[in-house]
């Protein structure tokens, strides 16, 4: 398992009993599309492409297949088919942003995919063998003398679905921390990755920094242990928000009660992120939960999986930085100046 966290993520779904995390993310719009390369937002989700670009790239298996968890729009489709994985499966728990995904795969002309299927799933409450709701486009009749399409020409169809072989690479890009509500939650994406990853494959997720947090509380300072909120403001104005309640703060300072691989599930925070100041527009408003590694690692362990490298956004920067080295590297740093990342 690799795991690569960002100290301010830029989010993909809310897993908060599944309805909600359909509900924000269909409902997700952005009103500046044709300034978004002026905005922070537009710069920051550069960055979190390139970062996934080269950790794809990195250890994603030509000919393999991948299982592309909280897969959102579709976003990083055109990094799995340029490492050449033959078959794709896209889960998610927003039926719009399936949507947006379906049309994104069906519009690319070089797309090296054999196959690829796209499902709706609460990864925190449901599995992928049973039946669940597959994405599938919706044709005319045939001999339809001349056919015209609904104006949203992809339907959810219930489907036994029930895969034939396990995935050599299965990813989870900036949403795992939505799955920590609880531990049945928890355990459950856990579970769902472990029986769906082939022995030897690889699992890849980038998450909220936990280290990153709990440094920033402590150096507000003041006393963590009196039930007060806390807010960590990140960027010059503000561009980023981490409000932590103070029920998640005591918990996380408490020495007589300390965190185990038991207890440590439900450590709320609210995160936001401005795509632009003037006027003031919300790119992220979400609440999210915090990912202890040690205790998580320690749990996932439990189900086959072991934790190979663990690197923030900006360790992974450092150890990755020097240019040249393989084919794969220098793409992904032609990428990473053509877009203006940092």
């Amino acid at each position: 398992m690799n795991s690569v966290q960002h100290p301010t993520p830029h989010s993909q779904i809310l897993a908060n009993q599944g309805s909600a995390a359909a509900e924000s993310y269909n409902a997700q719009t952005r009103s500046n599309r044709n300034k978004s390369h002026e905005t922070f937002g537009y710069h920051s989700r550069k960055l979190n492409n390139w970062i996934k670009s080269l950790l794809i790239h990195l250890n994603g298996k030509g000919g393999g297949n991948v299982l592309d968890l909280a897969c959102g729009n579709g976003g990083d489709v055109a990094k799995w088919s340029g490492v050449g994985v033959g078959g794709f499966v896209g889960v998610d728990v927003a039926d719009k942003r399936l949507e947006e995904a379906l049309r994104r795969v069906e519009s690319f002309r070089n797309l090296r995919f054999k196959s690829y299927k796209f499902f709706m799933v609460d990864l925190g409450s449901e599995s992928l063998s049973g039946s669940i709701s597959q994405l599938s486009k919706t044709l005319p009749p045939k001999n339809t003398p001349h056919p015209t399409l609904p104006s949203t020409p992809w339907s959810l169809t219930p489907s036994n679905f029930k895969l034939t072989q396990k995935f050599t690479t299965v990813s989870c890009q900036l949403a795992l921390h939505y799955m920590m509500q609880s531990s049945t939650r928890a355990r459950n994406c856990f579970k769902t990755i472990s029986e769906n990853l082939e022995i030897g494959g690889k699992f890849i997720l980038t998450t909220m920094d936990s280290r990153f947090v709990v440094e920033r509380l402590m150096s507000l300072g003041g006393d963590l242990l009196d039930g007060k909120d806390r807010i960590i403001n990140i960027g010059s104005e503000n561009l980023c928000t981490i409000r932590v309640p103070g029920e998640t703060v005591k918990r996380i300072f408490n020495v007589d009660e300390p965190l185990t691989r038991e207890n440590w599930y439900g450590l709320k925070y609210n995160f936001e992120l401005l795509d632009t100041l003037s006027p003031r527009e919300v790119s992220v408003h979400l609440d999210e939960w915090l990912i202890p590694i040690e205790l998580a690692s320690c749990v996932m362990e439990e189900y086959g999986l072991v934790l190979e490298e663990r690197l923030n956004f900006m360790e992974f920067f450092e150890k990755h930085k020097e240019e040249g080295g393989d084919k794969v590297r220098a793409n992904c740093w032609t990428f990473f100046r053509r877009t203006n990342a940092l």
